[in-house]
């Protein structure tokens, strides 16, 4: 295995490791072949699986106007020019190439005062396809397999398997740094590995917020999945996780809010403070 942090398209393939351990036989082809792709070798379906990554998401105007809605969900012309520094027409022209490809939907803005409504522009649910493979399908009909022949507690231990295989990938490039540290860390670890995400800090915790889902189809079936990423997080982190919104659920992120640790008070100091207040 090639150590570092697990690639998203991996994660899929990590998957069916699991079903392959009780299936070998009839899945052995599916097998070989998600192996082959998990360890970047020579193989035709992989090479596509990856173009279907990342061939949109790139620093061209369209890669960003697409980076730019995942992050902050429906957009107007003006904002989109604020945040790009080109001009309308210019947008306008590249929206058009990603509505075209069903990547881009325009839709009505809420009108504000008199005046003609202007168009906010979201991403469909392809864009998915460009952050996650088409193993997705196969993924969700192993899963069920699983669940109907070995019932949901093993399916859950194997989860929590799964999970600290994940945590172990990512823990050793976070360890001996601070919580604020480690989020910021683990954030650009995550965008390196094809999650789009980023970092809000706040007084009591620090929220992480993922923008694409490495197993959407799979975790919209079966939540226990998005438990499994919480908890890997959390073993990451060191850190009590609290999940608050997600994208199967309708929002256009997962956040994860990491809580900050409270203070430890020396009861010795408290009883100390309380007799000088009396005397």
């Amino acid at each position: 295995m090639v150590a570092g942090p697990i690639r998203l398209v991996d994660r899929a393939f990590l998957f069916f490791g699991i079903f392959h351990y009780f299936y070998r036989e009839k899945f052995d082809g599916v097998w070989d072949m998600c192996y082959t792709a998990s360890h970047s070798l020579p193989h035709t379906y992989c090479i596509e699986c990856h173009r279907m990554l990342y061939h949109r998401l790139d620093d061209s105007p369209r890669g960003q106007i697409i980076k730019l809605l995942q992050r902050n969900g429906p957009m107007g012309i003006k904002a989109l020019r604020q945040a790009l520094g080109v001009s309308d027409t210019a947008i306008r022209q590249q929206l058009q190439y990603l509505i075209t490809d069903g990547l881009v939907l325009a839709t009505k803005a809420p009108a504000k005062g008199r005046g003609r409504p202007g168009r906010v522009y979201a991403l469909t649910d392809n864009v998915r396809h460009l952050f996650a493979c088409e193993c997705e399908d196969l993924a969700l009909a192993l899963y069920n397999e699983l669940l109907m022949e070995q019932g949901p507690e093993v399916v859950q231990r194997l989860l929590d398997r799964v999970g600290q295989k994940l945590a172990e990938q990512y823990r050793y490039q976070v360890r001996g740094l601070e919580l604020q540290e480690r989020v910021k860390v683990l954030s650009q670890l995550l965008d390196d590995r094809g999650i789009m995400s980023d970092v809000t800090e706040m007084e009591d915790a620090i929220i992480l917020h993922e923008y694409n889902c490495p197993y959407h189809e799979l975790a919209a079936a079966h939540t226990e999945i998005c438990g499994m990423e919480k908890k890997m997080l959390s073993d990451v982190l060191g850190a009590e996780v609290e999940l608050t919104h997600t994208i199967v659920d309708g929002h256009h992120r997962c956040s994860f809010v990491v809580k900050r640790p409270v203070p430890s008070i020396d009861p010795t100091l408290s009883r100390r403070d309380a007799k000088e207040k009396r005397a």
